[in-house]
Order: structure tokens, then C-alpha cells, then sequence
């Protein structure tokens, strides 16, 4: 080891000596003798003023010369200078402007206080005599005009984002329905005033809040999704652009009662990025009262009973069947060492999964399961109650693997699950919802190699006639890529014209399913 010098240990000052160090007495930061406290002025350089058009211009001997500007200053300005013969410093400018949007932020004296040499010319810095710009108030214009330039300042009204002639059945169907919920916002602001205070929290197996369910269900949820069907009905035929003001009436109408919905909120927030996260599928499998209001509450319960909501449901008890009779006709036959191997594509919370292996009585022949979903939280979830119930009820018979990686690789990769399959059964609920036709056939073709023979992919794929679409799309901003029959059978023969196809649907209709089966 070296010797240690005193330049090399920094011997600590006891606390009350480091404190003393560091106050200073007022009169030490005043005269000559004191401190000296200097304060430059930010500058600010164009791009930073911009939509704002800034600009300097010089009045030398006469004649005007509009400047490049570098920066600017409450004090001063850089700009390059516009002749080839450079002044010196402490020269004064007699008339200098500096103009932003063809308004003055500055005429006066100027006097030359920098100059150097730069790639794009001579830059010469001005302090400036007569006043000081008022670069809040720039600052103050150029916030307020980009305010403006997003649509978000409609100045006099002339931005009407909702305007739109006609349509005179969907304006009045949007305007009953903001009258029905008033009306029952009233109602339940009058059972919230006289119930306990804490009515919002009872669990829900609470005798109050099975009644209040019962209430909610029986007499608000039936005419309140009656009234949102209308309201699609009468969107029927409309393009996209079409519906864009109508969105926008439908909104400001309405958005204030529907993301008082907690999983409405989500679903249009969509904090992770896309609106049917693993807590919006979590929602809807829980279909649940819940919020702050009780309007909110029934709103979340209702809008969970529509259609689409269903339609989740519906695939999920599908998909947990069609995996069970396939698990029960593997085990009865072949050998019962060999893994009965499923691979769930885009897994999201694994439903149907958990629901599968909690209702099972016997597993007499191994199952190993793939989860794969480009959500690292999703899997997080799935694994944390997943791996509960497996440890407690299957831990010899039951192996789950979970895969994170992108739908990009999904799509790309063919050999993404090299080593897992083949698989007996794949399975996609939701992905090609927001699949493009080549980009499924492509999958489609992947995940059919996937198999083995007499292994069969399930994938869904709700239809055009939605009728959530109006909720979906206008107040949660959800938007899909629907397909009829014909086309859902279209991508599954092109991807694989050497197997059997055959067409499912559970019982809403909304969202069917190809199974296609790989034959030898």
C-alpha cells in the first residue's frame, strides 16, 4: 500500500462546523467586499418559440437587414451578421427590431457585445438598450397558439370537432339516453343518501349488495343496453369518416356517465398501451358492480352484460370445453406417459386456463401448458395464480411454461415454440381481432404446423355486426378488424388448404371460431 498524504484524505468537520461553513450573513452577499452574486437571463434559441415565426431585423446606415436568429434573451440576442465588414465591440446599433408573427417584441438600441466565428457565418451578440423583451408574454403567445393549432382552443367556437348536418335518429337516440341516465343518477343519488354510508363497499355476497345487484340487473341493465343497440342500429351503413362528428357528439354527451365505469376508464385510458389489457379481460370475467357512484356501479355492471362482454365470456367456457374433451379423449387413448401438450397464443390473464384446471376432477395423463403473450404483466399474473393451484392440486401432472417475447416475433419467427410442441391444441381468442388478412394466413400457417396430426387450432374472430360496436368504438376508442363468416374461413383454407375446417360459434354470435385440424 502507498503512502497516504493529507491531499488524499478529506478529514471531516464535525457536524456544527460543516453548518457554520455554509451560513452566510445578509451583509455578505452586498458591496465590494462581499460575495458576488451574478444572474444571466435564460436564453432561448427559435425552435423554442416555434409555431411563432421570429425573427431580428437591423437598421444599419439606412437601410433594413433581416437576421438569421440564434438566440434571444429578456437582455439581448445572437444573430448573424448580415455584411461582410463586422463591427467591433461597444459599437451601438442604431434601430434594431426583433418581430414575431409581424408584431414587435423589441425596437430600440443595440450595442455589440460578442462576436465569433461560427461554421454558418459571423455571430455577433447585442445587448440591448431601450428595455428588455417580455419573453414570458412570447412564451405565454406561443403556448396559446400551439393550444390552438392541436384543436384543443376552438377560439369563437368556429372547431366544432362534434358538428355534423343530419343524423337526427342517432342525436336523438344519444340525447334519450343521456336523459335516462340523469334521471337514474337522480335515483341513485336518493337510495345513496339514505342507505349506510358504506353501501359502495359491502362485499358482494353482502345481503344489500346482492339487492342493490338485483335492482341494477333487473330494472336498469335490460333498457339501458336496449337504448345503446339502438343507438348502433342507427350508425348502419356509415363510414368511418362519416361517424368521426358523431363520435365527438356522442362523447361530449355522454363520456361523462361512462367513465365513471371503472373498466370503461381502462379500456379508453388504456395504460398499457392497448384497451383489452389483462385487467379490462379481468373485468369482464369478474362483471361486477364497481365505482365510486352508484351510477358508475350500474353503468360497469350493464355495459359487462353487453353483447361483446358476453361474447368473452362465451369464448372463454368454448375454449375451456373444447381443451377439456380434448384432454379426456387424449388420456383415454395413446401412451399416457407422453404430455398432452396446449399452447395458448396471446394468453393474456389465462382464463379459460385457470378455470380448466380448477374444474378438473382427474388428470391421469400429463399436460403440459404454454402461455405466450407479449404482456410481461399479463404472464405475471396468470403465473402468480396459476402456480398456486398447480402446486396445491396438480403439481405432478400438470407443467405450465410462460413465454414473453413480441407479437412481432410471433409473427416472424416459425420457429418461436421449436422445442415446446408439436401441440394437441392452440389456441387465439382475441389476436386476430387486429390482424390484417395476409398477416393471418401467414399466422394462421405457423400455428397449424404447430400441431400434431389430429391437433387443432381454435382461433376467433368477432363479426362486423357487433352490436357493442357503438361503445366499443365511439367512448372506448376500441377499434377491430371484424369478419364474416366467409372471411374468417377464407384465411384459415389459404393458410392451410390440407386440413379440416369447421366454423364454431358460442351462443351471443358476436365471436366465432375456425377450428382446423391437422390431418396426416
Amino acid at each position: 500500500m502507498g503512502t497516504v498524504t493529507s491531499e488524499q484524505v478529506a478529514i471531516p468537520h464535525p457536524p456544527s462546523e460543516r453548518i457554520q461553513a455554509r451560513i452566510k450573513l445578509y451583509e455578505e452577499l452586498e458591496g465590494g467586499q462581499g460575495r458576488e452574486i451574478f444572474f444571466r437571463p435564460q436564453r432561448y434559441t427559435p425552435d423554442q418559440f416555434e409555431p411563432l415565426n421570429i425573427w431580428a431585423e437591423l437598421n444599419l446606415s439606412g437601410i433594413h437587414y433581416r437576421c438569421e436568429l440564434r438566440d434571444l434573451s429578456q437582455g439581448g440576442l445572437g444573430v448573424v451578421w448580415p455584411l461582410p465588414v463586422m463591427p467591433q465591440i461597444g459599437d451601438m446599433i442604431d434601430e434594431i427590431t426583433v418581430c414575431f408573427d409581424h408584431q414587435y417584441a423589441y425596437v430600440g438600441q443595440a450595442v455589440v457585445s460578442v462576436m465569433r466565428s461560427e461554421e454558418e457565418g459571423q455571430l455577433v451578440g447585442l445587448d440591448l438598450r431601450d428595455s428588455l423583451i417580455k419573453v414570458d408574454a412570447l412564451l405565454q403567445t406561443r403556448d396559446l397558439k400551439r393550444f390552438h393549432l392541436r384543436g384543443e382552443a376552438p377560439f369563437g367556437g368556429r372547431f366544432q370537432p362534434w358538428q355534423a348536418e343530419g343524423h337526427h335518429e342517432f342525436k336523438g337516440r344519444v340525447a334519450e339516453l343521456k336523459l335516462f341516465l340523469e334521471d337514474w343518477e337522480n335515483h341513485f343519488d336518493r337510495v345513496e343518501a339514505q342507505a349506510s354510508w358504506d353501501l359502495l363497499r359491502f362485499e358482494e355476497d353482502h345481503p344489500t349488495r346482492r339487492a342493490l345487484t338485483e335492482l341494477v340487473h333487473r330494472d336498469f341493465m335490460a333498457p339501458f343496453l336496449e337504448q345503446t343497440e339502438r343507438v348502433f342500429e342507427s350508425l348502419s351503413g356509415l363510414s368511418k369518416a362519416e361517424q368521426e362528428p358523431l363520435k365527438a357528439y356522442s362523447q361530449r354527451y355522454l363520456d361523462a356517465y361512462f367513465m365513471k365505469a371503472p373498466w370503461m376508464h381502462r379500456a379508453r385510458t388504456k395504460p398499457l398501451g392497448y384497451p383489452g389489457d389483462y385487467e379490462v379481460m379481468n373485468h369482464i370475467y369478474g362483471r361486477r358492480l364497481q365505482g365510486r357512484t352508484l351510477i358508475g356501479q350500474a353503468i360497469n355492471y350493464a355495459t359487462l352484460h353487453s353483447p361483446a362482454a358476453r361474447a368473452v365470456r362465451n369464448r372463454k367456457d368454448m375454449l375451456k370445453f373444447e381443451m377439456k374433451r380434448a384432454c379426456e379423449r387424449l388420456s383415454a387413448q395413446g401412451d399416457i406417459e407422453t404430455p398432452i401438450k396446449i399452447l395458448s397464443v396471446a394468453a393474456g390473464p389465462a382464463q379459460e386456463t385457470f378455470e380448466l384446471l380448477s374444474e378438473m376432477k382427474m388428470i391421469t395423463r400429463p399436460i403440459d401448458i404454454v402461455l405466450f403473450d407479449q404482456d410481461a404483466a399479463a404472464l405475471a399474473f396468470a403465473y402468480g395464480r396459476l402456480k398456486r393451484l398447480v402446486d396445491e392440486r396438480w403439481p405432478e401432472q400438470v407443467r405450465l411454461v410462460y413465454l414473453h417475447d413480441s407479437i412481432r416475433r410471433l409473427l416472424e419467427d416459425a420457429d418461436i415454440f421449436r422445442g415446446f410442441g408439436p401441440f394437441d391444441s392452440v389456441i387465439c381468442s382475441g389476436l386476430y381481432d387486429y390482424l390484417r388478412h395476409t398477416t393471418a394466413v401467414k399466422l394462421t400457417s405457423h400455428m397449424h404446423n404447430y400441431c400434431a396430426v389430429n391437433g387443432s387450432v381454435y382461433i376467433g374472430n368477432m363479426v362486423p355486426n357487433n352490436p357493442s360496436r357503438w361503445l366499443m368504438e365511439h367512448h372506448l376508442e376500441w377499434d377491430l378488424l371484424y369478419r364474416e363468416h366467409s372471411e374468417i374461413m377464407r384465411f384459415a383454407n389459404e393458410a392451410a388448404p390440407t386440413a379440416r375446417h369447421e366454423l364454431l360459434t358460442e351462443p351471443s354470435g358476436v365471436n366465432p371460431f375456425v377450428r382446423i385440424t391437422r390431418l396426416e
